[in-house]
């Protein structure tokens, strides 16, 4: 199972500005994050995910570090195998 930061903000209960507001970034800096437009460093990460109440050990970065990916480390990998084998 994968999960985005997105929907650990809104499992969370915050809005955007509310998460924002938490972590003292701006929305449009958040909002990156969120659609994996840019990726946290290591501090901004450590903090967003103290907020959302989740372990560095589940935090997971496609081969290609284009997308950020929370949720149990070797699960994730499975789906994303099963993705990429799909595309060829």
């Amino acid at each position: 199972m994968k999960i985005s930061l997105r929907a650990l903000r809104i499992n969370a209960g915050l809005t955007l500005k509310q998460a924002c507001s938490k972590l003292g970034i701006s929305t449009e800096t958040l909002r990156s994050y969120e659609h994996n437009k840019t990726h946290p460093d290591f501090k901004r990460l450590s903090q967003i995910l103290s907020l959302y109440n989740i372990k560095y050990g589940d935090v997971v970065y496609t081969d290609d570090c284009k997308e950020l990916v929370i949720g149990n480390p070797k699960t994730v990998w499975e789906s994303l195998k099963e993705i990429h084998y799909k595309k060829e």
